[in-house]
């Protein structure tokens, strides 16, 4: 009996230990991969794609529509809801040797820098700067010897 009762609480520090490093190792890869920053942004990004859809609708319904999309994102994209169920999930689903992959991607110079990179793509001036390129891009055509260049890649590719 009291051998059973030991081995069961042995087995039960290990589980634990176990969960410990689980949660100690989904905390870490979230924080360097963003995601509450990310989930954060979520109420924000279903707006806007709705806010498109909704645009296309007649003014009345616009009227009636655009408070019950923002309530209903409100109340169902919660990120603080969303963080809790995602932790939850991969604590449950972890697989160390996975998580122990990632986290090393994540710790690397290269993945930092595209972090950093993401993030200043995402602001304000650089959206400016993007659509500065587009117009530009369309009022600027390629050279002769690029279309030329092109044209003889594509030539290649499909021969």
């Amino acid at each position: 009996m009291i051998r059973t009762t030991l081995a069961l609480l042995l087995a039960a520090s290990g589980l634990l230990q176990a969960q410990d490093a689980a949660i100690a190792s989904v905390e870490e890869a979230f924080r360097l991969a963003g995601v509450r920053r990310m989930l954060e942004s979520l109420p924000a990004h279903v707006n806007q794609m709705t806010a498109l859809a909704v645009a296309q609708l007649p003014r009345e319904q616009q009227r009636q529509f655009e408070p019950l999309i923002r309530e209903v994102s409100l109340k169902y994209f919660d990120p603080d809801a969303f963080y809790l169920q995602l932790r939850t999930y991969f604590i449950k689903h972890n697989d160390d040797s996975h998580m122990a992959t990632f986290l090393a991607l994540e710790r690397t110079t290269v993945y930092r820098t595209m972090h950093r990179q993401e993030d200043a793509a995402e602001t304000p001036a650089a959206h400016a700067v993007r659509r500065r390129f587009e117009v530009n891009l369309k009022a600027d055509p390629p050279s002769p010897n690029r279309v030329a260049i092109l044209q003889r890649l594509d030539q290649r590719r499909s021969s």
